[in-house]
């Protein structure tokens, strides 16, 4: 009998094809039917200049802001074994200073994916978002913050604050904000900017993974690259004066030196382009 993993013909691989199609047609079906999710929404008093902290153990996090003083938590359960399985995982949340949201599973084996969606009061200070298995949004919010996430993309904007991201498997995205120290990242990609010149030493690396950065044409810095098994390509607007080195390092002096920027990829290129 031939078989469908292995097909020997271009006929059999189109089966094989369709095959595998309806598969993944019939499973996103089933699981949207057996699907059990539950939504509950907290209110908290919170003053602006509070710290927070979410520590999530499986699930999307996403924090916006408005002005009023307090937090609004809203949590989405969503089970693939019946409302049973709620009941192992655990949310606690401490209003003290700093705020903290912390969700934990209390058995391993719990079918139960959790997402938190937050508001927070404008000029509350996030000090540290973490999640595993989920993405991280982060928009209009305040403070030096570290963003850490296993098996997720994070997305920032608007930040008024340094920021620290980490995440495997994952992408990273940072557009209009005050700038970074750090953004880490494997089997991603990184799409920052660069507009105003970095007042502290700021680093990108991804591995496995490519590197964009729109950048000023007006910044005080000192560019250091490297890319293995990749391009560096340069936008000719930003009339960059690039010294490439022996081997994968480069390096640029941009308008009068200042902090240095450490861009490095690994399997992938580093394109910087004019904003």
């Amino acid at each position: 009998m031939r078989s469908l993993l292995c097909p020997d013909s271009p006929h059999d691989r189109g089966r094989t094809g369709t095959v595998v199609l309806l598969l993944l047609l019939l499973i996103t079906f089933a699981c949207s039917i057996f699907r059990t999710t539950r939504v509950e929404v907290q209110s908290h008093p919170a003053e602006p200049g509070m710290s927070l902290r979410v520590n999530n153990a499986c699930g999307d996090v996403t924090v916006g802001v408005w002005d009023r003083k307090e937090i609004e938590v809203e949590v989405v359960k969503m089970s693939w074994g019946g409302a049973d399985e709620f009941d192992r995982v655990s949310l606690s949340v401490d209003s003290a200073d700093p705020f903290t949201i912390e969700t934990s599973y209390l058995d391993p084996d719990a079918r139960v994916a959790i997402d938190l969606h937050l508001t927070i009061p404008e000029g509350m200070l996030v000090d540290s978002i973490q999640s595993l298995n989920g993405d991280i949004v982060l928009i209009g919010a305040r403070g030096d913050s570290f963003l850490g996430s296993t098996n997720g993309d994070v997305t920032v904007t608007g930040q008024l604050g340094l920021v620290s991201v980490s995440t495997t498997n994952g992408d990273i995205t940072l557009i209009e904000n005050a700038g970074f120290r750090s953004l880490d990242t494997s089997q991603g990609r990184i799409t920052t900017e660069i507009i105003s010149s970095p007042t502290d030493t700021a680093e990108i690396t991804a591995r496995n993974g490519s590197v964009l950065v729109y950048m000023s044409r007006e910044l005080d810095a000192e560019l250091e690259m490297r890319v293995s098994n990749g391009a560096l390509r340069v936008d000719e607007a930003l009339e960059l004066p690039l010294e490439r080195h022996p081997g994968t390092r480069s390096e640029a002096l941009l308008g009068e030196g200042g902090a240095v920027v450490e861009i490095n990829a690994t399997n992938g290129d580093i394109d910087l382009v004019a904003r």
